[in-house]
This record gives C-alpha cells, structure tokens and sequence, in this order.
C-alpha cells in the first residue's frame, strides 16, 4: 500500500527539516570543549560501562550520555566531534519523534511539522545538541517515552505488551541519562 501524497510531501518537508538541523549543527561540532562539557569529558571518558552505571560521582555525570561518546570516541577517535556525537545525533532526532508525538498528540500533519521545524531552531535544543552533555538525550527519551504511553493507550491489545516494555525501558534510560529524571 503507497502512502497518501500529502503523507509524501510531509515526509519530504519533514526530511528537510532534518537536512537543516544537520547543516546548522555541524560547522561547531569540532570547536574545543569547554565549561561542564569539558569537565564532563575528564571526569568519564575514561570510565568503564560497569563505572558509569553503577557510581555516581556528581552531577557532571550523565551516564547513558557518557557510555554512547566513549564507544563514539572508541569508534572514531579521541576528539571533539566523537565526543559530542550522541547529542548531535539526539539533536536531529529530536525534530522526527517532535513529529511523530505530535501526529498522534494533535492528528495533524501541519502543526507536526510546524512543530518540528520550531525544534530545529530552538535555541536551547540547538546549543545543548552541541555539547557533549545529556540533556538533549533526555528531551529525545521523553518524547519517545510519551509516544510509547500514547501507544499502550491507542494500541490494541497484542502490541500493548511492547509499547509497555519499550516505556519502561526508556523510562530507565532517563534516569540513567540524567539522575534528575527520575
């Protein structure tokens, strides 16, 4: 079954929303750490999965966040943009779950996109989608986090279940991403 054209067309300006938040956020994602976003690197680039989830050592220390950059580091390389890679990442998908929340909060393509289009230049979203912090992984998580209660409560009954572990899962990745969430 093809989708709808105006479903087309809303995924084509949707697409385009996400090829801006890109564009936009890439020429600072190499720029020298700095602030909390440097002392977050000292104190857990180094650290083990075990460490990171198991001890807390202080509200620089946004676990999930911290296990995503060190297997991006591990991956790429010790530097800047591996760093920062995950909330980067967050940074874009942010604007497609501020969609998909917003189709099934509002039913309607328009302000969805509307929406979404708001994400990609909000200033805070997009300065905090630029540091090596978990904040725009949190905002990611709760988005998903909503879509996965609107789910169990629109859902049928066989898909319940996974809409209800899904919750419980992200829920966990919250906390574990900033205590705070809890």
């Amino acid at each position: 079954k093809r989708p709808h054209p105006s479903k087309l067309t809303s995924y084509a300006l949707l697409g385009s929303i996400v090829i801006l938040a890109i564009i936009i956020r890439m020429p600072t994602l190499g720029v020298p750490l700095s602030g909390d976003e440097a002392t977050t690197f000292w104190e857990n680039a180094s650290s083990s999965w075990i460490t990171l989830f198991s001890q807390y050592n202080g509200p620089n220390q946004h676990s999930l966040f911290s296990f995503l950059s060190n297997i991006s580091i591990q991956i790429f390389g010790e530097n800047e943009t591996s760093f920062r890679l995950p909330s980067f990442i967050a940074g874009v998908l942010i604007i497609i779950f501020t969609y998909i929340a917003g189709n099934l909060l509002l039913k309607s393509q328009s302000a969805s996109l509307l929406a979404s289009f708001f994400v990609c230049l909000s200033e805070p979203l997009f300065e905090q989608s630029l540091l090596g912090r978990g904040y725009t992984l949190t905002a990611v998580l709760a988005l998903i986090f909503y879509i996965c209660g609107k789910n169990i409560t629109l859902g049928n009954q066989s898909n319940r279940g996974l809409w209800s572990l899904a919750l419980i899962f992200f829920g966990c990745c919250m906390v574990l991403t900033l205590p705070s969430n809890i």
